[in-house]
Parts: structure tokens; C-alpha cells; sequence
């Protein structure tokens, strides 16, 4: 079993390693923009607001009709440890050095989780639990988005940090443990909002520990930080919080799929955990105990929540991101005297099966070459284009790429609010089109005479790239209509 561990463990870190340097080389080419998660440069120019001191959140139906809709620490944190590198090489390092802290966030959430799990299964058991470790953060599931600029993986790392406080420390010295994990839990939360099920897996395996007090203080202290945030930061931070929350939609279908998906990503995870689920851990082993029964707990919790979470249009199968700890918490119970090996080296085998399959190039996606390319191609025409402009793409509205253009990155809501009937200040990008306030627009191929309800009359369609196309705008001439004095 151990050549199947190790194998799993080098071909998972190739697959990270390879996809890790895809990413900081796509952002190398010019424009730099190429993205490794949907709408990533919503993140990008929040963290450019935070960096240049303009407001992070503020009302989205005001240009430039943009969003921040993660949490206070994500933009904060990632701001500040950005800092030293703007200064160095300008705003156009945001998303190199943003995926560099992701991936750093990502190994350190794999290391918290090796600890808790090394010492369970002290002192043979360093190898599998290196082994967990790594199907739990650089799995399939994880993928692009330990490299890419969000809150998930930062938030993931607080929460299994919070964790294996909590359960280290929950025989010997509660209070600092609940203490303590009560600040990971509270910056799980403070990255992204809905990073709360560390929190609450911690307060009912507290419970089941007989130590009520304990979980209530935990319990009451995550909700009083989490109040006093909402009320310090102000209206616009509510109302922005109020967006991730309200007004979805679901479907039951999408949801089956995006669990279908984790569940093959997740495969060698459900595996070893079912083995740990069977598995008799001998009363000498009372935190591997502790882990399972904790992981057990978990995986109630979240498996539920999450999947009508993963119900919401626009939602994917990293929605299920949190069940990762838990399952490998589960897992552990397997190992400690695996007396199902087979079952075990299945697991383990599968693994690397899978990180083959990616390394091949069979499933998935290892670069950004081919959208890396077609942006530089797409650039190398439209940086010489005349501002202020607009591009449907907006990553290619991004602050230091348009010198004399208002930052249009849209929020990622911006169209299905207006297809609701939300009004907007100057009627939009469709009113400010109308309006001839834009020199250059770069928009879909098969544009037609209307965009975002402005119609393109006071522009001429020029070149395409792919499939965009460039449009400029009519500069009235001495004798044509219009160009003359009222009469």
C-alpha cells in the first residue's frame, strides 16, 4: 500500500505543480487576464479598490455596476499581502501574486489537516495520513481553484485549521481550543460567507463530548463576531451581503449534476471513508476515534445543506469544497490498523489513476494556452483602440489595462438584474451605448443592432477577432447631419 500512497501523493502534487505554473504563465502573457475560475476578475478589481483605497463595497447599480460579494478578510488579507508586490511591479501583478497566495493557502490547509491526522495515526501512519492530506486539498475536486483569486481555498484552510484545534485540544484544554478555533471559524466565515459548516460540526461534536458550555460559548462567540461585522462595516456591506443570499433560483437537476461530479472527483475519498466507517479503532486510539466521530458529524451537517446549495443557478460541484475534511476525518478511522488493505490500496490506487487521466490530458484541463492566446490576440488590436471603451469581456476592462476608461467589470448578476427590471444609474452599459459615451466596443460577433438595450447606431461595426468584434463610434464631420448648428 505504501507505492500506491506515495504514487498518489507525486502525481497529485504534479498535477497542482503543472496547473500552478500554467497559471503564473498565462498571467504573464499580455493582456494577463486569462482567468482559472469563472468572473475571477470580479476579485481582481475588488482587491485593486481595496489596494488603491476606494470603496470595496458599494452599490452595484451605479458605475461602474460592479460587485464584491465575498467576505471582509478575503479582500482585506489578500490586500495586504499584495501590497509589497504592487509596489514592485504594478497593478498588473494582482492576479500572478492573488493565485501564488491561493496555492500557499491550499499547501497550508494540507499541512493543518496532515498534523491532526499524523497524530491520530502516530507513528506508522505518517505516510497515509500525507496521503489524506493530499486527496483533501489537491484533489480533483480542489483543481483550478487552488489557483485562482477567491476566498474558497483561504477559507477551507481556516476551517480545517479550526478543526484540528478543536479536536486536539478538546481532552486536554477545551477553552483554549474553543477559543482559538473559534477565531479560525470566525475567519472562515470573514473569507467567505458560507464557510460555516467547520463552525457547526465543531459545536455539535462539542455536544457529543458533553461539553455544553463549551459549544455554547463557541457557538455564541462565531455568531457575536459575525454580528459586530455586519453592523461595523455598514449599509453597503449588508446590502451586499443580502445579495449572496437572497433572491435564487434552483434546480433540482443541476444539483444531481454538480453532485454527480464531486462524487466522481471524490471517488477515492468515498472509498477510504467507507472503510473507515467500518472500521474497530482500538480504545487506545482515542483520537483517531475523536477524528471519525467528529468527521461523522460533519458530513450530516454539511452533505445535506450543501447540495441545495449546489441547487442555486450558477453553482458547481466546488460548492461541496467542505465535505472534503470531513470525509478524510472519516477516512482516518481506516488507517490506523487498516484491516481492509485491499480496500484501502483501491483507494489510494484510484487516486493516482485519476491524476494520470488529468496528467494525460484525457479529462480536464491542464493550461490556459489556448485562452491565453486568443486574448493576446484579441489585445494586441484593442489596447490601440480609442477610450473610453467597453468590452463584453470584462476581464479586459480591468483598471490598469484602460488608462482613460471607467472599470466596467460587471457583476457577475449585472445581466440577470436587468432582465429582472432592476433600473440602473444612466440606464446601463445599453444607455451609455445609446448615448455614444463609449469611443470603442469590443462585443460578441453576432451582435446585432442592440446591446444591453442600447442600440449601436452610432457605431460602425469594424474587424473581428474569433468571435468578437470591434465597433467604433461615428465622429460627426463638417456637413453631416447633425454636425451643423441648431436651426
Amino acid at each position: 500500500m505504501a507505492i500506491a500512497i506515495v504514487a498518489s501523493v507525486l502525481l497529485a502534487f504534479a498535477v497542482f505543480s503543472v496547473r500552478g505554473f500554467a497559471a503564473v504563465e498565462a498571467a504573464g502573457i499580455p493582456p494577463g487576464v486569462a482567468f482559472t475560475s469563472g468572473w475571477e476578475e470580479e476579485s481582481h478589481y475588488a482587491l485593486w479598490r481595496v489596494l488603491h483605497d476606494q470603496p470595496l463595497y458599494a452599490d452595484t447599480a451605479r458605475p461602474p455596476f460592479a460587485s464584491a460579494y465575498f467576505n471582509w478578510l478575503f479582500y482585506s488579507g489578500y490586500a495586504w499581502l499584495l501590497r509589497p508586490a504592487v509596489a514592485l511591479w504594478g497593478d498588473a501583478c494582482i492576479p500572478f501574486t492573488g493565485r501564488l497566495i491561493t496555492a500557499t493557502f491550499t499547501l497550508a490547509g494540507a499541512g493543518a489537516f496532515f498534523l491532526v491526522v499524523g497524530r491520530a495515526l502516530t507513528p506508522q501512519g505518517r505516510l497515509p495520513a500525507l496521503g489524506l492530506a493530499t486527496l483533501v486539498f489537491l484533489g480533483p475536486l480542489s483543481g483550478w481553484w487552488a489557483h485562482t483569486v477567491r476566498p474558497d481555498m483561504g477559507a477551507l484552510m481556516l476551517e480545517t485549521m479550526g478543526l484540528a484545534i478543536v479536536l486536539l485540544g478538546a481532552r486536554s484544554r477545551p477553552w483554549a481550543a474553543v477559543l482559538l478555533g473559534g477565531l479560525c471559524f470566525y475567519g472562515a466565515w470573514a473569507c467567505k460567507q458560507t464557510y460555516v459548516f467547520g463552525a457547526g460540526t465543531a459545536v455539535l461534536y462539542l455536544f457529543s463530548r458533553r461539553l455544553p458550555r463549551h459549544a455554547l460559548v463557541l457557538s455564541g462567540g462565531c455568531g457575536l463576531l459575525g454580528h459586530l461585522t455586519l453592523a461595523l462595516l455598514g449599509p453597503t456591506y449588508q446590502a451586499a451581503f443580502r445579495e449572496t443570499t437572497v433572491a435564487n433560483a434552483y434546480s433540482l437537476s443541476l444539483g444531481l449534476t454538480n453532485t454527480s461530479d464531486m462524487l466522481l472527483k471524490t471517488a477515492p475519498l468515498w472509498l477510504l471513508g467507507w472503510v473507515g466507517f467500518l472500521a474497530t479503532i482500538d480504545a487506545d486510539r482515542p483520537l483517531a476515534k475523536d477524528l471519525r466521530h467528529c468527521g461523522l458529524i460533519g458530513l450530516g451537517l454539511t452533505l445535506p445543506l450543501l447540495f441545495i446549495a449546489n441547487c442555486k443557478l450558477g453553482a458547481s460541484s466546488y460548492y461541496y469544497l467542505p465535505v472534503l475534511p470531513m470525509l478524510g476525518l472519516v477516512a482516518t478511522g481506516g488507517l490506523v490498523h487498516p484491516r481492509r488493505p485491499m480496500l484501502c490500496l483501491a483507494g489510494f490506487a484510484l487516486a493516482g489513476t485519476l491524476s494520470l487521466l488529468l496528467l494525460s490530458g484525457r479529462v480536464g484541463r491542464l493550461t490556459l494556452d489556448e485562452q491565453a492566446d486568443e486574448l493576446a490576440a484579441i489585445w494586441q488590436v484593442w489596447q490601440n483602440e480609442a477610450e473610453p471603451r467597453f468590452s463584453h469581456r470584462t476581464n479586459l476592462n480591468l483598471p490598469w489595462l484602460n488608462a482613460s476608461s471607467p472599470p466596467f467589470v460587471l457583476a457577475y448578476n449585472y445581466q440577470a438584474d436587468r432582465q429582472a427590471g432592476r433600473r440602473f444609474a444612466d440606464d446601463g452599459i445599453g444607455g451609455l451605448i445609446s448615448r455614444g459615451y463609449f469611443r470603442s466596443l469590443l462585443l460578441p460577433r453576432d451582435t446585432g443592432e442592440v446591446y444591453d438595450g442600447g442600440r449601436l447606431d452610432r457605431y460602425r461595426g469594424g474587424e473581428t477577432m474569433g468571435n468578437m468584434r470591434i465597433f467604433r463610434l461615428v465622429e460627426p464631420t463638417p456637413g453631416a447631419p447633425g454636425s451643423g448648428p441648431s436651426p
